[in-house]
């Protein structure tokens, strides 16, 4: 049951038709879920008891998991049901996203998982010892960054400025900005218009400041004064930021990452730990003006590069390292503890691996002996001579090496040569598997390299007889073929014990990996199901694409999977939170952004047709705003 609630919950879309009949079927089957796994928490309460009895229900910490799981569910039940029916709710469905976390249950049942979960919490206050270091470093560049960047990381900006900024006087009055007073005719009229209007509101010595600072602004009425200086502030000094204003341009930040208080710099540095935008923010840092509300300059104090690079050293190379090592040496007292058993498997796969080890180490081979006939009898005495062996690996590296020769554009003539010397191969190989059939017999498929290397020989005669008949045509099941070949180099691991022995230490250790990749799918799993529920109705906005987003199941796993490789995880988590800013509509004008769109069938997401409407739905940010408009 929980795997078929899983299912259902991958399938399971905000952008599907509330009407449809498969949304209707898949809330009928939600409440028999729930229904089912009530009944199943209620017996074990009933058998177990409660909370009092030796073997009360609660006294287990995954039956605690499964009734808190359990109880979300029915919360996230009743807070649907009654925004359907009033609508004063529709903000709470955010709690169906809960229901992601039901396939945490097959933890409990699975031992294989049950085990890594139970290894992983052992090695907790070990984890916890390392992040009250990772933090005390944090807390330590973070000061000296607050100090230093806080209220720094913005700069004039916008269509109107980058038409201006062409002007080398222009820039240069950005930032160093000077009083009215000291204004030439020329530069006061880069910010004044007459009259003023809403876009380029007038500016004068009342906001700018007169040469010796005694000006103050008295607020004579005229049109963008008052809005403008509650924008900038009293304070008496000329700034980038009220000449930007008064150009009609925009004082937006450089980068989406900030040390305005110590609480955001220890979450920007954490950040750079994953050797993301770092050199962004260590640029901006470099560029960064000596007062608050000025515009940047280029390269004004390199020096800061020197600061970066340290924290990377030290924050991203050392302490985020100190996980592996905590972690490695806590599983190896574990595994001392259970005298060399794995601690990521069960006694089962224990005792496959240990029958593994006997094997590889004692592994019994029959004595080859040659065949009564002639011809049989060449044929063995060839095949396992120590030139023969070695004269088929050569072989092999050289026909590989041919094959890493083609490139684009290449002559007629240079393929047809690397063609003709893959038939030759080929052949070489062939007659390989022949001889050794005559001199082996049935037995020869006993080992399982020589069944290996017949599949290679057999796929390359395949290969060619379609290349033939075909007439080079096939496109790519032919170049499939071909490529098939490639395998042929595992070969080269029969005859190198020390890369055999690193194979064979792979193999043995397959169940491991697969209890822990088992575990990370279902974590994934969790968080896609949830990213969908949250984030389906938000609207596009760079990063935030449609090769990467939250409107389907398999897009957005494989989105979370690109993240898990560490690929431009913040960037799209600012433009995700940024997105419905500056929607655009059908005919140009602002589309606003709605925290939950509903369903319409003309609305991109949706339903997906060419003249779709663009969805608009808010990001984090997008809803802030849009509650402040109501």
């Amino acid at each position: 049951m929980i795997i078929f609630s899983s299912m259902a919950l991958a399938v399971d879309n905000p952008l599907s038709d509330p009407n449809g009949g498969f949304t209707i079927f898949l809330g009928n089957l939600d409440y028999v879920f729930n229904g089912y796994f009530i009944v199943e928490m209620l017996i074990k309460i009933f058998t177990l008891g409660f909370l009092f009895t030796q073997r009360a229900y609660m006294k287990d910490p995954w039956n605690v998991l499964d009734f808190i799981i359990v109880n979300l569910s029915i919360v996230s039940m009743l807070m649907t049901a009654l925004s359907d029916g009033g609508g004063g709710l529709r903000s709470l469905r955010a709690l169906r996203a809960l229901r992601a976390l039901r396939p945490l249950r097959m933890i409990q049942r699975a031992p294989q998982l049950k085990l890594v979960v139970n290894a992983l919490i052992a090695v907790v206050p070990d984890v916890v010892n390392v992040l009250l270091i990772c933090l005390l470093i944090f807390l330590m560049f973070g000061i000296i960054c607050v100090q230093y960047f806080k209220g720094r990381f913005n700069a004039c900006q916008g269509d109107r400025y980058d038409v201006l900024s062409g002007d080398a006087d222009l820039v240069a009055l950005m930032e160093a900005p000077l009083p009215w007073d000291q204004l030439s005719d020329t530069q006061k009229g880069w910010f004044t218009t007459t009259p003023a209007s809403a876009a380029v509101p007038k500016c004068d010595r009342n906001l700018l400041g007169s040469d010796d600072a005694s000006s103050v602004y008295i607020g004579d009425g005229a049109a963008g004064d008052d809005e403008l200086w509650n924008v900038v502030g009293a304070s008496g000094a000329t700034t980038s930021r009220m000449m930007c204003a008064c150009m009609g341009a925009s004082w937006d930040a450089t980068v989406p990452q900030s040390f305005d208080n110590i609480g955001l710099a220890i979450l920007t540095l954490f950040e750079l730990t994953t050797t993301e935008a770092w050199v962004d923010v260590m640029l901006a840092s470099v560029d960064a003006p000596t007062e608050i509300d000025n515009q940047p300059i280029r390269d004004r104090v390199v020096i800061w590069c020197c600061f970066y690079i340290l924290f990377m050293v030290i924050g991203a190379f050392f302490a985020m390292q100190l996980f592996v090592g905590v972690l490695y040496e806590r599983f190896v007292d574990m595994q001392k503890k259970m005298k060399g058993a794995s601690v990521m498997l069960t006694p089962q796969q224990q005792e496959w691996l240990e029958a593994q080890r006997l094997g590889l180490r004692f592994k019994p081979m029959r004595k080859p002996r040659p065949p009564p006939d002639a011809w049989g009898a060449k044929a063995f005495n060839l095949c396992t001579a120590e030139s023969f062996e070695n004269s088929i690996v050569s072989c092999i590296i050289v026909n590989t090496v041919v094959m890493a020769m083609q490139y684009f554009a290449q002559g007629d003539s240079y393929g047809s040569a690397l063609e003709l010397c893959n038939y030759i191969f080929a052949v070489i190989f062939f007659v390989e598997a022949v001889i050794k059939l005559m001199a082996l017999r049935l037995r020869y498929f006993e080992d399982n390299w020589n069944r290996f290397d017949f599949t290679m020989v057999a796929g390359s005669i395949a290969g060619i007889i379609f290349a033939v008949v075909g007439g080079g045509s096939g496109g790519g099941f032919i170049n499939a073929l071909r490529a098939f070949r490639l395998g042929r180099i595992l070969r080269l691991m029969n005859g190198m014990p020390k890369l055999r022995e690193v194979f064979n230490t792979l193999a043995i250790t397959i169940f491991g990996l697969i209890n822990i990749a088992v575990l990370l799918f279902l974590l994934m799993f969790i968080y896609t199901v949830m990213g969908v529920q949250l984030f389906a109705k938000v609207a596009y906005n760079e990063d935030f694409n449609a090769n990467a987003n939250f409107r389907g199941f398999g897009v957005a796993f494989l989105t979370l999977f690109r993240f898990s490789t560490g690929e431009n995880w913040n960037g799209f988590m600012y433009n995700l939170a940024q997105a419905g800013e500056g929607l655009v509509g059908a005919d140009g004008e602002d589309l606003p952004c709605v925290a939950d769109p509903q369903y319409h069938e003309d609305m991109c997401g949706f339903n997906d047709k060419i003249d779709c409407v663009q969805l608009n739905g808010c990001g984090e940010i997008g809803r802030a705003s849009c509650r402040e408009r109501v």
